[in-house]
């Protein structure tokens, strides 16, 4: 199953490979995925606007699945405000969608010579222009990919950045679900840097759970209700 797609915005290729499946038992979840993938692909000398820098959108084991908060999605880069390893993580659709168009990690590379957007259907990414929503407001821009359909998320789930992302403030977010955030770090600003506006994530497919699984994931949802140490 090719289930990491390589994004190259210089070079406006896309390729896919299949993830090993010893480094999700070595680094669990999407935080440990994309440290490694972070730790192998951006050296000390790369600078966090430099092209060569990674962002990098994974999910989880469990994403797409009932387990109960188990569906974050993970950013990992080199952070422009710090100048070192950096991630941030979000909660809301944005991830569970990825999950269910086939993808555990994205990992995008280069800088754009025109800002575009990333469309992400079932098993497929393609570089699309965004030069009609650059300028745009995150929930503008939200609304302009997803359309009327947008909110009841028919139209699958949008991960975007605004103008302090296309300026590359140091702190910037990347903005899903109409108010989620994934801020730490200041990953909408190495977004902004590649002109890179959007992911638009169009699912057609679910994942499947087994009774067994569905039966633990409802027990495990009871125990954190019911928990008086919440």
């Amino acid at each position: 199953m090719l289930d990491i797609a390589w994004i190259d915005l210089l070079k406006t290729t896309v390729n896919y490979s299949e993830l090993d499946p010893e480094l999700t038992t070595l680094f669990l979840g999407g935080r440990g995925l994309g440290a490694k993938i972070l730790f192998d692909l951006v050296g000390p000398d790369t600078k966090p606007f430099d092209p060569e820098n990674c962002l990098i959108i994974t999910t989880g084991p469990f994403s797409g699945r009932p387990w109960p908060t188990a569906s974050r999605t993970h950013v990992t880069f080199k952070s422009p405000a710090t100048g070192a390893y950096g991630y941030a993580n979000t909660g809301g659709h944005f991830g569970p969608e990825l999950a269910r168009a086939g993808f555990k990690a994205l990992i995008i590379t280069g800088k754009a010579e025109n800002p575009v957007y990333l469309k992400v259907t079932q098993n497929k990414v393609s570089i699309e222009s965004a030069m009609d929503i650059w300028g745009l407001g995150t929930y503008a821009t939200q609304n302009y990919l997803l359309g009327a359909e947008g909110e009841k998320g028919k139209s699958g789930r949008v991960m975007c950045i605004g103008k302090a992302g296309e300026n590359k403030v140091v702190i910037a977010a990347l903005i899903n679900d109409y108010g989620r955030a994934a801020a730490r770090g200041g990953p909408g600003a190495v977004m902004g840097s590649k002109n890179l506006k959007a992911v638009h994530v169009f699912a057609e497919e679910t994942i499947p759970s087994s009774t067994e699984f569905k039966q633990a994931a409802k027990f495990a949802s009871q125990h954190l209700i019911n928990d008086p140490k919440k």
